[in-house]
């Protein structure tokens, strides 16, 4: 009898989901945040296509997923942004619960592109140039 009811409690668990280990496929199980891609890896091929002088018609066919992010003087901004989201394996017990039940995260990565007249004159992360890019472009048209 008492096997019995122990069968009948596991069973129980299982089918609530505490045992499951469904997975989610749309987030990453990481041991640690390194093991997270960079937006520079995860595009790596279309990047490696891109060249200072590229026309903005160009970009937007390799890159159909960026957008405005902001306009100053005849500069404008254009934002590439990955999100990943993930949960910690530590975080993980199969035996109590499934991957729904972690304490899922968001990365978010960003790389900007700076066009002037058209071409592209720019691009990286937001820290990797000064805060005022219309500066640098008046430098680079004189």
């Amino acid at each position: 009898m008492q096997k019995l009811r122990l069968l009948t409690c596991a069973l129980a668990l299982t089918m609530s989901g505490c045992l499951s280990t469904v997975s989610r496929p749309d987030v990453l199980l990481i041991g640690s945040m390194t093991e997270i891609p960079t937006i520079q890896q995860a595009y790596a091929v279309r990047l490696g296509q891109l060249s200072i002088g590229l026309s903005l018609a160009d970009f937007q066919t390799a890159f159909p997923e960026a957008y405005v992010g902001g306009q100053s003087g005849g500069t404008t901004a254009y934002e590439l942004n990955k999100k990943t989201k993930y949960a910690l394996k530590g975080d993980w017990n199969p035996y109590y619960s499934s991957v729904q039940d972690l304490a899922i995260k968001t990365d978010s990565q960003v790389l900007w592109f700076y066009f002037f007249d058209g071409k592209l004159i720019q691009w990286g992360k937001p820290q990797d140039w000064p805060a005022n890019p219309d500066q640098i472009v008046e430098i680079r048209n004189r």
